[in-house]
């Protein structure tokens, strides 16, 4: 087991934030479309029951039969599956027919056919020859179906007509579903080595073309075209050994150049509409900032009050809607970081070391994050006794940090706030940002930034996080108290607690998270009280969770002050107001008030 002692700069917000992050409403444009799910009833009265909404998208149509407007039949009849776009087992009973044969309902569901809205409470008929539509069920649904001479027109209740069709030689009625002008939407076109070319970020048009063909990258078609091709933003690159200038803000010429979507769903609960799916798409183009709340509606920060806006930044965006975008201002870095790991033991006066370090870490210059790492080891004893034990176990202290400059400034700083520790200029290691990522990754250095490419595990791991506050520094007497705690524990695993192990099964898991569950219990004299504190990010089921229902208040409440002390209530109210039903939830998440 392990544990980390971090130094943290605090804000007011509704949790423990960088002091630095900032939020921009300015960030990118975002829309959102419903995905409409399956009710049911036969008409869905959250939905356009009109037949006239060019826009709505058209899921289908799948076969290429007719649809027979009928007026003998109380109900929309198919033959075809494919036309559904849900389906489900019913026992509706017999059809008869004229000739006097049968057939099986065997199913219900909704259709889409032509320009009309979602058609519910379609049945799926074994033996059916042909398609109807009902003109009786049509009518349910205060549309009117107008017959003149050879003309039969389909009217709206806004009096429009949305169907006009001709009889047939045989005076029948028929709408094709495959006579529709499809629908469109804007795209680029261009050939497509040209637009995979630029994709690649330029890259040669005969590499382009192996690549492919050799299979090293998914998702390409095959590619064919005029490999000799001259790029002509490629050319004006190499003519003038120009690079690509730095954009700060929109980085396309024009809208829909670049979309980022995602489709989420099916979510187990349904919204307030009945949707159940959500597909986000957000154009790089306009960089707006929003979030979409319970209702679906898409909020920027003066739409949706300073109160949700000051939520959102610390009390856990989840617990309040789909954030679609977010900016926060990073810390500027420069061209040379160093980084340090001074290690000691017990017998290298670690404990004195450890007990200073918690009154500067608080104080000292803030280019530098430094951490503290506790953990057991076990070292060779070498002096000359027969009778001496080989090994003796100890507490290794590791004093790990960033440091946002040279070598040289880092020196200075520690020789004036922390010369205890002694850091010496050979312990210091000067290098990029980037390879800063790789060393607190503990990758050996001179290792190449390109491994963190990988996004394969070099193995499974398994872990338990825990956390504290420590209000006023604990004592040598605690100190060298937590040093007896972790080695008789013996496990390798604000403060943060921290256990990982390998071994899979419930008993190895049962007995790492109760070695780190007996540490938390050792710390409760030393770490903030009434309540004990815990740090968001560490999310912990240990110390509570809430359902959904009329006790989640109270769930919540025992949680939610551990993790936001006094704001805990201003969130509640919030969640209330925006979410009072409950709608975005999860073990640990604000719980609106009872009703």
């Amino acid at each position: 087991m392990q544990i980390t002692c971090s130094d943290i700069d605090f804000e007011e917000s509704a949790s423990t934030t960088f002091k630095d992050a900032r939020y921009n409403p300015n960030d990118c444009l975002a829309f959102i479309a419903f995905v409409e799910s399956v009710h049911d009833s036969d008409y869905d009265s959250d939905c356009d029951d009109e037949f006239t909404n060019e826009q709505k998208v058209e899921f289908l149509t799948k076969s290429s039969s007719e649809w027979y407007l009928d007026s003998g039949y109380s109900r929309h009849m198919t033959r075809d599956k494919t036309f559904f776009t849900s389906l489900e087992d019913y026992n509706g009973g017999i059809v008869a027919f004229g000739d006097r044969s049968l057939a099986h309902v065997k199913g219900k569901g909704s259709i889409y056919v032509l320009s009309c809205p979602r058609l519910d409470g379609v049945m799926y008929v074994d033996g059916l020859t042909e398609n109807l539509l009902s003109i009786s069920q049509i009518y349910d649904k205060d549309h009117r179906v107008n017959f003149c001479q050879d003309l039969c027109e389909v009217v709206n209740k806004e009096k429009k007509v949305v169907i006009t069709r001709h009889s047939t030689i045989d005076n029948y009625y028929a709408i094709n579903p495959n006579s529709r002008t499809p629908l469109v939407c804007s795209r680029e076109k261009l050939d497509p080595i040209e637009l995979w070319h630029r994709r690649l970020g330029h890259i040669i048009y005969r590499d382009l073309v192996h690549l492919v063909n050799i299979k090293k990258v998914r998702g390409i078609p095959r590619l064919s075209g005029e490999l000799k091709a001259i790029c002509g933003k490629c050319m004006k690159g190499k003519q003038t050994k120009s690079s690509h200038k730095k954009v700060k803000k929109i980085r396309t010429t024009s809208p829909l150049n670049l979309l980022h979507m995602d489709l989420m769903g099916p979510m187990h609960t349904k919204s307030r509409s009945g949707k159940r799916y959500v597909l986000v798409v957000v154009d790089d183009f306009s960089r707006y900032s929003f979030i979409v709340n319970v209702n679906g509606s898409i909020l920027d920060r003066k739409s949706m009050g300073e109160d949700l806006f000051w939520a959102i930044r610390g009390g856990g965006g989840a617990s309040f809607g789909v954030i679609l975008s977010y900016k926060i201002k990073l810390v500027r870095v420069p061209e040379i970081v160093t980084v340090f790991r001074v290690e000691k033991t017990l017998a290298q006066n670690a404990t004195d070391i450890a007990y200073q370090w918690q009154h500067i870490t608080d104080k000292i210059d803030n280019d530098l994050f430094n951490r503290l790492l506790l953990q057991p080891i076990t070292v060779k004893n070498d002096n000359g006794s027969a009778k001496a034990e080989k090994s003796t176990k100890t507490v290794k202290v590791s004093f790990t940090s960033l440091f946002l400059g040279d070598a040289t400034r880092l020196i200075s700083v520690m020789n004036k706030d922390f010369p205890e520790l002694g850091l010496k200029k050979e312990d210091c290691i000067e290098m990029s940002w980037i390879e800063s990522v790789l060393y607190w990754a503990n990758f050996d250095n001179g290792t190449s930034v390109n491994v963190l490419l990988n996004r394969t595990p070099e193995s499974v791991k398994f872990l338990k996080r825990k956390s504290d506050y420590v209000q006023k520094p604990i004592s040598k007497d605690g100190l060298e108290g937590l040093w007896k705690k972790i080695i008789e524990l013996g496990k390798a695993g604000m403060i943060q607690y921290s256990v990982t192990w390998q071994e899979e099964g419930t008993e190895a898991d049962k007995m790492y998270v109760n070695s780190m569950r007996e540490l938390y219990s050792y710390m409760t004299p030393y770490v903030s009280k009434s309540p004990r504190g815990s740090y968001l990010n560490y999310r912990d089921i240990d110390i509570g969770i809430s359902h959904n229902g009329k006790d989640s208040y109270q769930e919540g409440k025992v949680y939610g002050v551990k993790y936001f002390m006094n704001n805990f209530d201003r969130l509640v109210k919030v969640k209330t107001a925006v979410d009072p039903q409950n709608f975005f939830r999860y073990e640990q998440s604000i719980p609106p008030l009872p009703y």
